[in-house]
């Protein structure tokens, strides 16, 4: 795996623990009324699906457990159909599948000592 490549995924890593994160103490009804972290939730999605363009072909098919077509098309429809973003699907994407897919990157990344902790 290239430099550049390790960094991309890294971006990636660190994108889902950070919307993990912000919302890891609050329940369902305070992430509704709290603006501020649904707009950080949805940037780092955006950016999670932005790096993963960057990605060459063949590490996507190398690292076919990682939804990238979906990590794609998420941050497309956040970036330029913001209209059409559910909530309720950014929580459950959250709760559900970033953990998911952060242990396989951090399984992934050939250094675990460049995976800063959160």
């Amino acid at each position: 795996m290239a430099d550049r490549d390790t960094l991309i995924l890294l971006d990636i890593l660190i994108s889902a623990r950070l919307a993990i994160n912000y919302v890891s103490e609050m329940t369902w009804t305070e992430f509704l009324g709290n603006i501020i972290v649904q707009d950080a939730v949805i940037r780092r999605l955006e950016i999670m699906g932005i790096a993963s363009r960057s990605l060459p072909p063949e590490l996507h098919e190398e690292l076919h457990q990682l939804p990238w077509y979906e990590l794609d098309q998420i941050a497309r429809t956040m970036a330029e159909e913001y209209a059409l973003v559910n909530i309720a699907f950014v929580w459950d994407l959250i709760h559900n599948d970033l953990p998911k897919w952060s242990d396989v990157l951090e399984v992934v990344l050939p250094d675990r000592a460049m995976v800063p902790p959160l």
